[in-house]
């Protein structure tokens, strides 16, 4: 994931995963070179298949690996777009950027390994309010440590002069709470 432009008026921070796709393509296409050679030979149907299954789940591993993300912050224009494409699609989300308070890294407990020793994050564009609010991932995968840590540090930098910009043009729903109050007792006040 890098930072394309960090401008004023405008953030692009874009992810291309075609590296491991790559590399899994060539190796599928291996295998299946090989088993076609087997077919040349005529070995039958069966050192066939048991040749060419390998490559071609390598080919589909291969297509599920490559992705492209494209978030796009425009200051301008006051919108934030997010853009995936994978083998399934493309997909593409927009907001207000007054609705966009930055971004969240995230740890996961995989394979009983503690958060704290893993080397990869998840960088998620956080949404606290609106019609899509939460948390909303930039990359089909996780990202390493380090570089999923500056990318939302330079992000957060960007989008906090951009906050103090749209603060008015955020309106708190009626049964929002007040300041020093829980979340629920502001939903009793509404409801009584």
């Amino acid at each position: 994931m890098r930072i394309d432009r960090d401008r004023p008026e405008q953030m692009i921070v874009s992810h291309v995963a075609w590296l491991g796709a790559v590399l899994w393509g060539c190796f599928g296409m291996i295998w299946v070179l090989v088993a076609a050679l087997a077919v040349v030979d005529r070995l039958g149907i069966w050192p066939v298949a048991i040749l060419a299954g390998p490559g071609v789940l390598c080919l589909i591993i291969a297509l599920r690996r490559a992705e492209r993300s494209l978030l796009v912050l425009d200051r301008t224009a006051g919108t934030a777009h997010l853009s995936r494409a994978d083998f399934r699609g493309r997909r593409q989300m927009h907001w207000p950027l007054a609705e966009v308070h930055g971004t969240r890294i995230r740890a996961e407990n995989r394979w009983g390994v503690p958060a704290a020793r893993d080397k990869t994050r998840w960088l998620d564009l956080y949404v606290p309010r609106g019609m899509d609010e939460g948390r909303h991932p930039l990359t089909l995968r996780q990202l390493p440590a380090e570089e999923a840590k500056e990318v939302s540090r330079r992000v957060n930098a960007w989008m906090k002069e951009v906050r103090v910009e749209f603060a008015d043009a955020y309106v708190p729903p009626a049964d929002a709470a007040e300041p020093g109050q829980s979340p629920d007792s502001a939903t009793e006040k509404s409801t009584r």
